[in-house]
């Protein structure tokens, strides 16, 4: 634990010192386009609006295309197909917006490169999230999805860690690190059908239950598709007595009826 929180420090202070003799460019985080003072610009706030009103699965955070309009009552839709069929073991999980769009390649530019101004703005529109939905209330810690540590080592940071030591620091909650592992290695998800993400999943999380029995958790990721990954470690913190889970990512999954 105490290595993976010296290194996101490092990483912290390495990337702030590459700031101030790098200045960064002043341009939307999310597109890239030109912006002053490298907020978000307008036209990806207007993307981003319409999905404030957009339906989703009041389960998995599913954002629901009617077909007919991308507009809607917000979470006025019943549980969606996959959650009526088998429920997952997390309470609830919701995104800013789903997996598409400016907001697709805002997260590939996370993972290939972890920088701050794309962290930041993230970080903050997952933050909203939270502000607007009042299921984020009781939670008491914020749990990142780990890395296996041959990736880890790879990559040299993790996404998922990034933004919830942003969003940590954001709401003022404190962000567990030391709890969840990833211990198995395991095929890239990105090809595998619903079936297989599971299956390739399976046992490849540990738990550490020092300090989560009977907590509130929040447990966040960069995207959630079909919920594979976070159902699987939901499953071992039910294991571990956690008393409720909730799931935040920087996008979410999508579905057209």
């Amino acid at each position: 634990m105490e290595k993976s929180k010296c290194q996101v420090g490092i990483n912290y202070l390495w990337k702030g010192l590459l700031d101030l003799l790098f200045p960064p460019r002043e341009v939307c985080p999310l597109c890239g386009e030109k912006s002053p003072g490298a907020v978000i610009c307008e036209d990806c706030l207007g993307w981003l609006e319409k999905y404030k009103t957009m339906p989703y699965c009041p389960v998995c955070g599913r954002f629901i295309e009617t077909g007919a309009s991308e507009g809607g009552v917000r979470g006025s839709f019943p549980p969606c197909i996959f959650c009526k069929n088998k429920r997952p073991y997390f309470n609830a999980a919701r995104a800013p917006a789903p997996y598409r769009g400016v907001l697709h390649d805002a997260v590939l530019q996370l993972k290939s490169r972890g920088t701050g101004q794309v962290v930041s703005a993230l970080a903050r529109l997952m933050a909203e999230t939270v502000r607007r939905e009042s299921i984020y209330s009781r939670v008491e810690m914020i749990i990142p999805v780990p890395l296996s540590s041959k990736r880890y080592a790879a990559r040299g940071f993790n996404q998922a860690e990034l933004l919830a030591v942003e969003l940590g620091r954001i709401l003022d909650l404190p962000v567990d690190n030391g709890t969840v592992f990833k211990i198995k290695e395991t095929r890239p998800q990105t090809s595998l059908s619903r079936v297989e993400r599971i299956q390739n999943l399976q046992d490849s999380f540990s738990i550490i239950p020092n300090k989560i029995p009977g907590k509130i958790v929040l447990l966040v990721d960069d995207v959630i598709t079909t919920g594979s990954t976070v159902e699987n470690i939901s499953i071992k913190l039910r294991e571990a007595r956690v008393k409720e889970i909730y799931v935040l990512t920087a996008a979410g999954g999508f579905f057209t009826i």
